[in-house]
């Protein structure tokens, strides 16, 4: 157990300090005489953010799947499997949360303060057959950073053509407005008059479709993994002083190998 536990909290505290893609979006879950698969990649996010410093936009990753049938740890995520069988699976995890920016990351966020990353803990419900996947999950601030919550409903459909494995999906995020003012809103004594008024937030739901696909050459033990996400952020996004997009992309090439 203690070696368990240990080896979440390594994962989460790898977290902290990189922008961590969650791998249980990317690959199929690991074997059980497999349970684990290390690698390193790069992820591209171009943040909704006016002017958002480009050398920000790209970041190293680990990569970090373990799974067993009790504990998992995907990525970016980790938790502790509550009921699970070949068709459901109910989840209680904790997840990093890569938003936020630094006042230096773009002209327009200058004088304001920093929005932290921060871990969101909640639960998850999904369910499979065959192909085709459905996934619920809620979660929290964890460490009183935006004090909200999101909920998400995902859709998705995994086919396997030769040596690849790829993953379509759609997805429904709902993100309350403590969340949401946190990261776009423009506090009282931040505004700087008709360039960044005072703004505040509500309430939003973002429209998000994403494709994550594995290569598996052979059969050998190396995967190579790429996904490309869109969210179609709503009017509280867009109208906020410190943006000029209301649509977020991702990108993300990694590499593991299996043990």
């Amino acid at each position: 157990m203690k070696i368990v536990l240990s080896t979440v909290a390594i994962a989460l505290l790898m977290a902290l300090f990189a922008a961590p893609v969650k791998a249980d979006e990317i690959v199929p879950p690991v074997s059980a005489d497999r349970p684990l698969i290390l690698g390193a990649g790069v992820i591209y996010r171009d943040k909704t953010y006016r002017g958002y410093s480009d050398s920000d936009k790209v970041q190293p990753i680990p990569l970090i799947l373990w799974e067993n049938d009790t504990f998992f740890v995907r990525g970016g995520s980790a938790g502790w499997k509550a009921w699970t069988n070949e068709t459901w699976e109910i989840a209680v995890l904790a997840e990093f949360r890569g938003d936020g920016y630094d006042s230096d990351d773009a002209d327009i966020l200058t004088g304001m303060d920093d929005r932290d990353k921060t871990v969101d803990g909640g639960a998850s419900v999904g369910w499979r057959n065959g192909a085709w996947g459905v996934k619920a999950t809620w979660v929290h601030d964890l460490a009183g950073k935006h004090e909200g919550y999101e909920a998400r409903g995902e859709v998705s459909y995994t086919f396997t053509p030769g040596n690849w494995a790829i993953k379509p999906s759609a997805a429904v995020v709902y993100q309350s407005d403590d969340l949401v003012d946190y990261y776009y809103g423009v506090q009282t004594d931040e505004a700087v008059g008709f360039i960044r008024p005072a703004y505040s937030a509500d309430e939003e739901v973002i429209y998000r479709l994403q494709t994550a696909a594995t290569w598996n050459p052979g059969g050998s033990k190396w995967h190579i993994l790429a996904g490309v996400r869109a969210d179609f952020q709503g009017d509280e996004y867009d109208d906020s002083p410190i943006t000029n997009d209301d649509v977020f992309l991702m990108y993300v090439l990694a590499a593991g190998y299996r043990f």
